[in-house]
């Protein structure tokens, strides 16, 4: 999210920079949580640590809740805001029928995967929206993350499965490969700035299909966790490089 000030021109608000990570946070904790109170779901060390000191960090939670509220009060701006409400709408009907009515499957990564590319991109299209043009410049890379988003869910499910499954690593090949050819057409069709942003993440996939291939290194002591989050710092390092 660093980058897209700079490279589609526009000013984010104070509170867009802050809310939105804190928010990613709070979710991510709060569906571990949750997760583990599934008996018929495998459990993972990040799970059982989260719910074993749930208690501490409920808490924290609940003083970042509070102090993001403020933060979009006091520095009220209206797309924020809205945007802000429409997520929250969004995670509370996937807590619904994930953690509630027990409905998992591909689609809960495609969810998760659009609440993170849509927290990023859905302010910027937002306050620039100039339909068709709007949609034609953002749309592309929106895309492309919510797909490179959807890779990192489903490589981190190939390692959890012990990396076995070889038709999921099929199916991570194959989205990868939609993933490239969209960001292909990105490069033909799009301007200079949403071109770097193109390349960020294609370092990202890159490195995923890397992980994919190279399980014995990447596998003990969930180094693949570590790794796969650490390239969404990609576009973030590329914004002081460039």
């Amino acid at each position: 999210m660093l980058p897209l000030p700079k490279y589609l021109d526009f000013e984010a608000p104070l509170a867009w920079y802050i809310v939105l990570p804190i928010a990613t946070w709070i979710i991510y904790t709060t569906d571990h949580f949750l997760d583990n109170l599934n008996p018929n779901k495998q459990q993972y060390p990040r799970h059982l640590f989260i719910a074993q000191n749930f208690k501490y960090i409920a808490p924290i939670q609940v003083c970042l809740i509070i102090f993001s509220v403020a933060l979009m009060i006091k520095q009220f701006h209206k797309e924020v805001f809205t945007l802000g409400i429409a997520m929250c709408l969004i995670i509370c009907f996937y807590f619904l029928i994930v953690h509630i009515k027990n409905k998992d499957g591909i689609w809960k990564d495609l969810v998760v995967s659009f609440i993170y590319s849509g927290g990023v991109y859905l302010f910027p299209f937002s306050i620039n929206f100039h339909f068709p043009l709007s949609i034609l410049i953002l749309f592309n890379p929106f895309i492309v993350l919510l797909l490179t988003a959807f890779i990192n869910l489903k490589v981190n499910s190939f390692y959890e499965q012990n990396c076995n499954n070889f038709k999921l690593r099929k199916e991570i090949l194959i989205l990868t490969v939609v993933n490239l050819l969209i960001i292909t057409s990105g490069f033909l069709l799009l301007s200079n700035s949403i071109k770097m942003i193109l390349i960020s993440y294609s370092a990202i996939i890159v490195g995923h299909v890397y992980m994919l291939f190279q399980t014995r290194q990447f596998l003990p002591h969930e180094r693949y966790r570590k790794i796969s989050e650490a390239l969404f710092w990609l576009p973030g390092i590329m914004y002081f490089l460039v």
